[in-house]
């Protein structure tokens, strides 16, 4: 059987592969300055083209990227200098070539002995993004591949805390302009429809605190728990920020979870404007943050931040034979007993590498 790159290339053929994607993204980069902002779909005969199987033998890299230039002529150019909106937003190239990098050298990061010094940085990305709201430890905070994954993973944490074993009697609160993720996650969890509760907003759009009262109320008198309130900073629709410390008030008075979907709204905290308009997030029992929203990470890094580590541990813990280490390394846990997946990619390099080559300041303005 031929090839025409062998699995394993030379060095020579890694220089001439690595060349032609560069001039690839460097000619791509050149064209969003003036690029529309979106674009007609593709053909039924480009779509068709690009649906087709690999054949027995590879083809030429060039006519592979004038395959990918194709496929990236439809939708919505968000790179674009002509796409205003804030979500979707464009990715740094800086964060590129981070993932390029941590993609080349191919670490495992779910058990630390396995790669401690990778490890290390992906803590300390996350220990930093925890510290934004104030949390130290035993606060954590773990990269997932999105917002909706964090929030997931939060309803999880909050599951097992509050409801243990069985749930089928807890009750959740959000309004319907919580991004929908939190109601699906919800469903993921295993909590049906009539478990999730909406609440009603104000004029501002803001969740409605006597509404949320009462329905917590409600439902514990109906002999049902309540155990999670997922406010709001900043909805996809509108960017509305719900009263967090007012809610936050609710969930003290009410033993309830307080799960804060700042997907959108997050990184702001890092500005003074953002930390008056987010004021009560800090109390918080989770938050979900997405880096490829506040920070323009390119797509697949999401955060969750919770206000005490065990809470991951115990909704996420889980061995076996082939796990034959100490979960903790070198004073560095174990990323994969902080959430759902065990084999992950090395996540903690796309934030880490602009963050050192840029400082934290250009973010923040």
């Amino acid at each position: 059987m031929r090839m025409s790159i062998p699995l394993e290339p030379d060095a020579s053929t890694r220089a001439r592969l690595t060349e032609q994607v560069a001039e690839f993204i460097e000619e791509w980069f050149a064209q969003t300055p003036s690029m529309d902002a979106s674009a007609p779909g593709l053909s039924d005969e480009q779509v068709a083209s690009l649906l087709s199987a690999p054949g027995a033998d590879g083809r030429p890299l060039a006519d592979i990227l004038a395959d990918l230039e194709m496929a990236g002529q439809g939708g919505i150019l968000h790179p674009s200098g002509g796409h205003m909106s804030y979500i979707p937003n464009g990715g740094l190239f800086t964060s590129a070539l981070a993932e390029h990098l941590a993609a080349a050298l191919n670490r495992y990061t779910g058990v630390t002995a396995a790669a401690p010094g990778m490890t290390a940085i992906e803590t300390g990305v996350t220990r930093w993004i925890a510290s934004i709201f104030g949390f130290e430890e035993p606060a954590s905070c773990i990269l997932l591949s999105g917002g909706s994954t964090a929030n997931l993973t939060g309803i999880v944490a909050a599951r097992v805390d509050r409801l243990g074993e069985r749930f089928d009697d807890g009750t959740l609160y959000l309004t319907r302009h919580t991004h929908h993720s939190v109601a699906k996650a919800a469903r993921i969890a295993g909590f049906r429809n009539d478990q999730i509760r909406l609440v009603d907003v104000n004029a501002g759009l803001e969740m409605n605190l006597e509404h949320l009262r009462h329905l917590v109320s409600q439902d514990a008198a109906a002999g049902l728990r309540p155990f999670l309130v997922a406010p709001s900073a900043g909805t996809t629709d509108t960017g509305t920020v719900d009263d967090l410390s007012a809610v936050a008030d609710v969930a003290d008075e009410h033993g309830l979870w307080m799960h804060t979907d700042a997907a959108y709204g997050g990184f702001f905290y890092l500005t003074g404007r953002g930390r008056d308009t987010l004021r009560g997030i800090e109390r918080s029992d989770s938050i979900a943050l997405d880096p490829h929203k506040g920070l323009s990470i390119p797509f697949g890094v999401g955060a969750l931040v919770v206000a005490d580590e065990k809470h991951l541990i115990d909704a996420n813990y889980g061995r076996g034979a082939y796990l034959q280490h100490e979960e903790v390394f070198q004073g560095l846990r174990d990323i994969s007993t902080l959430g759902p997946e065990l084999t992950r990619p090395f996540r903690g390099l796309g934030v880490w590498l602009p963050l050192q080559l840029h400082g934290v300041e250009p973010f923040r303005e």
